[in-house]
């Protein structure tokens, strides 16, 4: 079994809390981070990530940028979840090899996007 580790990138709070109490009721560690900066800092600090749900619009780096950096160095799963959907940011993330899901999120949808990059069985 790989790696059961996520990080939730969200500039709201509750947001971050909600991805993170529903995602360790499923079994997963979850780690957040509130900007892109926070975001780059945590997937270079841990090797063992094996998915992270990226917002798109944050303050300071934002989520593509932040995309950019990570995918300089590192391959993780990147699933983009955002509240905006314009067709170009979803062209982007194409180009970054990263999935993406548009908010509001069905929670079914959230734990089988993480039990598909980091499954529990």
């Amino acid at each position: 079994m790989g790696t059961r580790k996520i990080l939730c990138v969200d500039d709201e709070k509750q947001i971050r809390e909600l991805f993170k109490k529903i995602l360790e009721s499923h079994g997963y560690f979850v780690s957040t981070a509130s900007n892109g900066t926070e975001a780059v800092r945590e997937v270079h600090e841990d090797s063992e990530l094996a998915l992270v749900f990226m917002d798109l619009n944050m303050p300071g780096m934002d989520g593509l940028t932040a995309i950019e950096e990570i995918r300089k160095t590192h391959q993780v799963p990147i699933t983009v979840i955002t509240g905006y959907g314009y067709p170009e940011d979803k062209e982007r993330c194409k180009t970054l090899n990263c999935d993406y899901m548009s908010k509001p999120v069905n929670i079914r949808d959230l734990v089988s996007k993480a039990e598909q990059y980091a499954p529990l069985r």
